[in-house]
This record gives C-alpha cells, structure tokens and sequence, in this order.
C-alpha cells in the first residue's frame, strides 16, 4: 500500500485524555458484549440527538450526542479488548458517523444558516467532502482515522 506519510494521525487531547478515560470505561463493559451491539447503541444515542435537534431541544440534543459520541470512542476499543474486530464493524462504524455527521449538519445549516434547499445541498457537500477526506487521509497513512484509535 502506498503510503502519503508516515506521522500519526491525532490530537494530544485524544491522546492525553480522552484516550485513556475511554480505555477505563470500555472496561464497565462485559466481555460477552459485542463492539457492534455497542456500535448500534451509539446509533439510537445519534437518532435521538437528530430528534431532538428537530424539536430544538439542545439540551437534549447535546446529552444524546455525549453518549454517542462515547459509545462510539468505546466500540473499536471493545472489539481489540475481545478479538471481535471485524470489517464490518468498521463498516458500520464509518457508515453511522458519516451519516450522522451529514444529517446533524443539514439540520443545523436549516434551522439556522439558509433555508432547506440550499441548506441541504450545502451540508451534504460539506459532509461528504469530510467524509472522503478521512477516507483518503486513511488510504494514504495506512491509519484509521475514524472511530478507531
């Protein structure tokens, strides 16, 4: 595989903090879970922040996407912690953060930048563009950059 560099692909909040809360939490969980039961968890804590975000209840919204964001820290640490990595639940990973993150930034972009056509359009640019960044930015160091570290 061709590499485009070689450095590490993180952040020294990552590393210096929220990395290690996680790998403490991630022990709360019994071995006998699965990561992508976790993984899916994760995703009824996205729908309801999307929900939320929809009645413009922020509060809410936050507290479900603090969970998810959690959950989703813990289900690639599960699966190394049990010898359940698998290809699709880096699949299923990738495929609820990416849709998460485009959908939470339509809603926002139309509630509260330009109106819903234009909003829409503008969001899924952005969303997707993100998305084929990281995926290009992983192809290219051979690291995963999201949801897995």
């Amino acid at each position: 595989a061709t590499r485009c560099s070689s450095g590490p692909m993180s952040s020294l909040l990552y590393d210096l903090a929220l990395s290690p809360f996680y790998d403490r939490l991630v022990q709360l969980w019994p071995l006998w879970v699965h990561p992508n039961a976790i993984t899916c968890l994760g995703g009824a804590g996205a729908a309801a922040s999307l929900l939320a975000m929809r009645r413009g209840s922020w509060v809410a919204a936050c507290a479900a996407f603090t969970a998810y964001h959690m959950l989703d820290n813990m289900d690639g640490k599960q699966a190394r912690r049990t010898g359940k990595s698998s290809r699709l639940g880096h699949v299923l990973d990738h495929a609820l953060d990416g849709s998460l993150g485009v959908l939470a930034s339509c809603q926002i972009c139309c509630d509260h930048l330009f109106g819903y056509p234009a909003a829409q359009r503008f969001a899924l640019c952005c969303g997707m563009s993100t998305l084929l960044t990281c995926h290009v930015a992983e192809r290219c160091s051979g690291r995963p950059t999201l949801g897995t570290a």
